[in-house]
């Protein structure tokens, strides 16, 4: 089972399509709050691996309500496992602070390419009021929780990272109605020390977005 890209150029690798439902348009910009535009090409698993394409729409992973597992340590990023209250917790924790959450997974190339760039930002920012949180989506995928664990933390201590990641195991209905997803990742929401929503990205963010971002917090 392998994941497929079409080949495009190298304009258009910002985003990857989870949801076969999602109108072309979805497919075909990217998008902030604001609106701003640019390439974008779905990245989608083919058929024998339609875990990813339900994995946002109608068919959604039920954990049956069992209890959230609990925080698993690393030697990289601190690797935590849950569902919505899970994240919740997180983004109130942080109450106080400028928040970015970021939705993503290991299996998605523009979610890899600007891996580094976000921890460049923690990094830059630890000192300041922000905090930078991940929420993987590959236990939706694998459906195994310890498989999906190993992979982050792996992926993690590769690339350095160092911010807290939430390996999401709850339903994807949740996690699009709690943070009203579109089908696409990357998708990072930036969230203002009172807790609202004050900016959104669909698709990897690029210089201009970080720069907006560290001209934010004081």
């Amino acid at each position: 089972m392998t994941t497929t890209c079409p080949a495009t150029s190298s304009q258009e690798e910002d985003r990857a399509l989870l949801a076969p439902a999602l109108p072309p348009r979805m497919a075909s910009h990217r998008s902030t709050k604001h609106g701003r535009q640019g390439a974008s090409a779905p990245c989608f698993r083919q058929r024998g691996t339609a875990a990813v394409l339900a994995l946002i729409g109608l068919v959604a992973w039920s954990c049956g309500g069992k209890r959230e597992p609990p925080a698993v340590s690393t030697s990289g990023a601190p690797i935590l496992t849950g569902e919505i209250a899970r994240i919740d917790s997180l983004l109130a924790a942080n109450r106080g602070k400028w928040v970015l959450l970021n939705i993503w997974a290991t299996w998605c190339r523009p979610c890899v390419a600007e891996t580094p760039a976000l921890t460049a930002l923690a990094h830059d920012l630890r000192n300041r009021p922000f905090a930078l949180v991940g929420v993987s989506l590959d236990f939706l995928v694998t459906n195994a929780e310890a498989a999906a664990v190993r992979k982050v933390a792996k992926f993690a201590g590769e690339y350095q990272v160092l911010y807290s990641n939430v390996v999401y195991t709850g339903s994807a209905d949740d996690l699009i109605g709690r943070f009203s997803l579109s089908g696409v990742i990357p998708t990072s929401i930036l969230y203002d020390p009172q807790g609202h929503e004050a900016d959104r990205w669909v698709g990897a963010m690029v210089d201009e977005d970080l720069r907006r971002i560290r001209q934010r917090i004081p």
